[in-house]
């Protein structure tokens, strides 16, 4: 047995770098976890035999100020869905969160991946970012759980305990 349960690739974004990856990845004997962006499909295909776990951020432009990627985001879930990697997504929800982004990505993912898991996170107040309220984030579990079953609340414990 090994002395670890597997090895977790998070970033940046690992697939920045495939290259490395298709290398590397043959030669490790514990599972891989990979966290990501979720908009990079090509990067997954060259990879994805050697994923056991994915951590696909989807991005809703309401809680991030970003340019859409539902595009991307689709293109990486039909690849993801080419593999027998487990997936999980993560959306992280601010008070600015639109119900038509939180729809948007719900009806995409019943579509392409409904027995995923969606880990709702509720932004940690920064940099002109406000949290949302429980009450929104409440909401919000109900919404998504109406298109998919699998619907957690997980915060930032990371930013939490003081580490960003």
């Amino acid at each position: 047995p090994h002395l670890h349960h597997s090895i977790s690739l998070t970033g940046g974004e690992p697939l920045l770098h495939t290259e490395f990856l298709r290398a590397w990845l043959p030669q490790t004997p514990l599972p891989v976890y990979l966290e990501t962006g979720g908009h990079r499909p090509a990067q997954l295909a060259q990879v994805l035999p050697w994923i056991s776990w994915i951590s696909m951020d989807i991005k809703l432009p309401s809680s991030c100020n970003e340019r859409p990627l539902w595009t991307e985001h689709r293109a990486f879930l039909e690849v993801a869905r080419g593999g027998s990697a487990e997936l999980y997504t993560k959306w992280v929800v601010s008070r600015a969160t639109s119900t038509d982004d939180l729809r948007t990505a719900a009806l995409l993912l019943a579509e392409m991946h409904p027995e995923g898991t969606v880990i709702l996170q509720p932004a940690t107040p920064l940099n002109g970012v406000e949290a949302p309220l429980p009450e929104q984030v409440l909401e919000w579990q109900a919404l998504v759980k109406g298109y998919l079953s699998r619907v957690r609340v997980i915060p930032q414990t990371h930013k939490l305990i003081g580490q960003l």
